[in-house]
């Protein structure tokens, strides 16, 4: 999951937080980015279920806050 969370996608998760339910041109030209790049980014978010993309073109994220636990065993 560290991998996935890069610096540009906690970017875009906190565009998100403040602008919920954009779609992907708003959100790539309201971080003044690639809308390719957004897009890649918002799949690999979705995947690991932080985004949700709407019906509709949205995307959107609910979370606040991503715990995440890794074990590394003996």
């Amino acid at each position: 999951m560290c991998a996935a969370l890069t610096p540009k996608r906690y970017e875009r998760l906190r565009a998100l937080r403040q602008t919920p339910e954009t779609g992907l041109r708003a959100l790539a030209r309201a971080l003044d980015r690639d809308v390719k790049r957004v897009h890649g980014d918002v799949v690999a978010l979705a995947e690991l279920e932080i985004v949700v993309r709407g019906a509709n073109g949205s995307v959107s994220s609910e979370s606040d806050e991503i715990i995440s636990t890794s074990r590394i065993a003996a």
